[in-house]
């Protein structure tokens, strides 16, 4: 396997929003740095460390704010080609007004064969307003990342073993409130009116249901034939 098969470029982009005149708004200097793209910096580095993609996979990771950072597609394309490996252009914590400029970004590296995600506000908003989530677009969404690693033999069999444990970590998070950290702080912002028994009980009850709802639906996944 050639070298630059095993490195994913993974390209992080905060995209700022057109003024009236169509022009896309910049300062020399961003009054509040974007928490998104900050923590999804610190998560990607995260995987990099733990070789999550599989021990013969770096991760090279490259963020853009666009509110104070100028972003040309075409010097990125250039420099990912130059490098040589796979890439990833990620579009994130996209707002509703910078949603026109996210687009216009993403075709730029969509017209060069560059594989694009958009996530944010817009829209996890839009996707939300969906009584359930399509199955065909789960099956879409998890057909097009296992086409993102052809190389990664295994890579189907580990998202399959994986699958039921994240339906047992919606259980774990409910149970947050039998943390002393959490109680403590919930009680601090409810100005003394906090019950932690009834809670407690409340959320015990919640992840017992779940814990049901995984036993029947998180056996296998569907989306993995």
């Amino acid at each position: 396997m050639p070298e630059s098969a095993r490195v994913l470029h993974l390209v992080l982009i905060k995209p700022t929003h057109y003024d009236d005149n169509g022009y896309p708004i910049q300062w020399l200097r961003s009054a509040i740095p974007s928490n998104t793209l900050a923590c999804l910096n610190g998560l990607a580095e995260d995987c990099r460390k733990r070789k999550v993609l599989g021990y013969d996979v770096d991760i090279h990771i490259t963020t853009y704010d666009e509110t104070n950072r100028r972003v040309h597609p075409n010097r990125i394309i250039r420099s990912l080609q130059r490098q040589g490996g796979r890439a990833l252009i990620a579009l994130v914590g996209v707002q509703s007004n910078q949603f026109p400029r996210a687009l216009d970004l993403a075709r730029r590296f969509r017209e060069r064969g560059l594989q694009v995600c958009i996530g944010g506000f817009h829209v996890s908003g839009c996707v939300s307003m969906l009584p359930e989530l399509p199955d065909d677009l789960k099956a879409y969404y998890v057909h097009k990342v296992l086409r993102l690693f052809p190389e990664q033999k295994v890579l189907k069999e580990r998202a399959a073993l994986a699958y039921p444990l994240f339906g047992l970590k919606w259980c774990l998070i409910l149970l947050n409130e039998f943390l002393r950290d959490d109680s403590q702080r919930r009680h601090f912002a409810s100005h003394g009116a906090y019950d932690p028994a009834a809670i407690q009980e409340e959320q015990l009850e919640k992840a017992r249901n779940m814990q049901q709802k995984i036993r029947s639906t998180y056996q296998k996944c569907p989306f993995l034939k």
